[in-house]
């Protein structure tokens, strides 16, 4: 039997069950409503989905799975018996971990991580948690960095015949100017970049976000239609938790997501501990550490190695990684360019 299949109920519609909503609904699940005491959140919506009271939600979904948070678990028992008792209901409850379920849901919550602050960079290492915001005024004649990026991208994404290109932190979009007649792109940044961006690229679809808080939700006929471009973007920023979260899930639908960002021992040495010398930059990774993140944050199959750091140095500095559920499909690129 599948535990899911009479969809799913959510304890409590606070920050962390709002954040769950997102990642349940991106993975495909039902999501019935969420069960919250607090009466001024009742009849409100959160999420598109309907909070309600818990006797409610039992009325309403008695078949559902309820998903709380273990500290709730008292609560949640002493509620339920209430409420069988006062319409003399019975109900079959179990408890277990999501990880023991028959059929693992692929994520883990962001608490798993706080003792994580620096997500598998080694220990000792310090970061910059100020850093300045990254307006991109890279021009067309300028040094471009992470050139071969956004060329594989496109080489990937006619081998699978993605309708859309997006890109997650995309700058002034001048490396998008190459898909503009071959794809539909979906662009996502904020703040000052997002002029620089319609100033370079005519036609596109731009979402202002603020990655700190993750990726706004996209429908899966587009990121199951899309080979999605995430580079040198992670470096940048505060807490990437919730970020990582949203691609491990983007990983499983797009037909490619590809990551760059500067490997760290190669640009400044085994024995750098921060924080970066670029103002811009949170933390920096060597690839090992960030292999180990791919792995901790459950993204699908994935290739890992180097590339170019600009265009004006034969230097691979720059961590390159192309991650899909069709691995073994990955055209082949330039050797000059990167090495996997």
């Amino acid at each position: 039997m599948n535990v899911f299949s009479n969809g799913i109920v959510l304890y409590g519609a606070g920050k962390v069950g709002s954040y769950l909503s997102l990642q349940l609904k991106y993975a495909g699940y039902d999501i019935c409503a969420f069960v919250d005491n607090d009466t001024n959140k009742q009849g409100e919506m959160c999420n598109d989905i309907p909070i309600m009271s818990f006797e409610k939600a039992f009325k309403e979904f008695p078949d559902a799975l309820y998903v709380l948070s273990y500290y709730y678990k008292n609560d949640f028992t002493q509620e339920l018996s209430d409420i069988q008792n006062r319409h003399s209901l019975t109900a079959n409850v179990s408890f277990c971990r999501i990880k023991d379920l028959p059929y693992h849901m692929g994520f883990l919550l962001p608490s798993q991580y706080n003792e994580d602050a620096n997500y598998c960079i080694k220990r000792g290492y310090f970061s910059n948690i100020n850093p300045f915001y990254y307006l991109d005024k890279e021009k067309e004649n300028d040094v471009i960095w992470q050139p071969y990026v956004y060329e594989y991208a496109g080489k990937i994404a006619k081998k699978f015949t993605s309708k859309y290109i997006i890109d997650i932190g995309s700058g002034n979009g001048l490396k998008l100017k190459s898909f503009q007649n071959c794809f539909s792109i979906l662009a996502l940044d904020y703040g000052d970049n997002e002029k620089l961006l319609r100033d370079n690229i005519g036609e596109l679809t731009f979402i202002s976000t603020n990655l700190e808080e993750g990726i706004p939700y996209i429908s899966d006929e587009i990121l199951c239609n899309a080979t999605v471009i995430f580079s040198d973007v992670i470096e940048h920023i505060i807490d990437p938790g919730k970020l990582l979260f949203d691609l491990s899930i983007i990983s499983k639908k797009a037909h490619a997501l590809i990551i760059s960002t500067p490997d760290r021992d190669k640009i400044r040495g085994i024995n750098d501990f921060g924080p970066p010398e670029n103002l811009h930059h949170v933390r920096e990774w060597n690839i090992h550490e960030f292999e180990e993140l791919l792995n901790k944050f459950a993204f699908s199959d994935f290739i890992i190695g180097h590339t170019l750091e600009n265009s004006v140095s034969p230097n691979l500095n720059t961590i390159l990684t192309v991650i899909s559920n069709n691995i073994r499909d990955i055209p082949h690129g330039n050797p000059a360019k990167f090495i996997f």
